[in-house]
């Protein structure tokens, strides 16, 4: 019996220490962005300041004796901020919410699996990710089809017109030498996929490149676009690397299909180029 119950201990504390660990993996992303805040682990999940927690969420507050009344609505800019120090009882637009308020090293917590399912939330943690999203609800019936028409296949490059590329082509010495893909989301599933996504970029040429006008795409398969991020560089040095880190650097898919990312990169002229198509004349 004393062995028996030996091992179940150890087992039980194997498995708090594989949640710890599995919790302590975890960043947290509160409405697509990386969260700020104070976040603390425990065996029975992810904890965070409530104060930054609704902050980041764009609520606010109100405190009465030991309660905090959360407010769907931002502070104002000139507004004070209560400060938060201790236990405390929630409520929401004066409706109690079910969530222990923790003192933890001195600083107020929530647990955010726990606020999310009382305040009608959305909480999702994805190991293989190693993140955990806290985003508010959205209304399907607002989002508007931005999907365009395939674009048509460019041009030749005239003399002096700016380079177009993909950055795999081999029509600029501006190379994408890596872009990392994943979504969460299960095709034909109804329920909202996490896209996250980057590229590096590297000028391979000998000669500066300037005016870099750059777009990272989530398209589908024949290249129309869902939803996409640009950014623009003045300049990419020869031998430089450019980090393009899409800002916010995540994207809700409803799509339902099967989508990937797709880099357009236009910028000025390369100088040697004009150079040899004006002895060419």
């Amino acid at each position: 019996m004393k062995k028996f119950i030996v091992g179940v201990l150890a087992g039980a504390c194997l498995l708090t220490c594989a949640g710890m660990a599995e919790a302590s993996d975890l960043e947290l992303f509160v409405r697509n962005r990386p969260f700020e805040g104070v976040v603390v682990n425990q065996a029975g999940g992810m904890n965070a300041s409530l104060g930054d927690l609704l902050q980041s969420l764009g609520y606010s507050w109100s405190v009465s004796g030991r309660t905090i009344n959360i407010i769907k609505e931002k502070f104002a800019d000139d507004a004070e901020v209560p400060p938060l120090s201790g236990r405390y009882t929630l409520t929401m637009d004066g409706v109690g919410l079910p969530v222990t308020v923790k003192d933890i090293n001195g600083v107020t917590c929530v647990n955010v699996e726990a606020f999310a399912k009382a305040a009608g939330l959305h909480y999702k943690a994805n190991h293989a990710l190693g993140c955990a999203d806290l985003t508010a609800p959205v209304d399907k019936s607002k989002i508007v089809d931005t999907t365009v028409a395939k674009a048509k296949p460019a041009a030749k490059k005239a003399p002096g017109q700016p380079v177009t590329t993909d950055g795999f082509d081999g029509k600029s010495p501006l190379r994408v030498i890596d872009m990392p893909y994943s979504d969460t989301s299960v095709p034909g599933q109804r329920y909202e996929g996490l896209v996250r996504t980057s590229a590096v970029i590297t000028n391979t040429g000998d000669k500066d490149i300037t005016n870099v006008n750059m777009t990272l795409d989530i398209c589908n398969y024949d290249g129309q676009s869902y939803y996409s991020w640009q950014q623009h560089a003045a300049v990419i040095k020869a031998g430089e690397t450019y980090n393009f880190n899409p800002d916010p650097p995540v994207w809700h898919n409803y799509s339902l299909i099967v989508l990937q990312p797709k880099m357009k990169i236009v910028h000025d002229p390369i100088p040697e180029d004009e150079e040899e198509e004006e002895a060419a004349k």
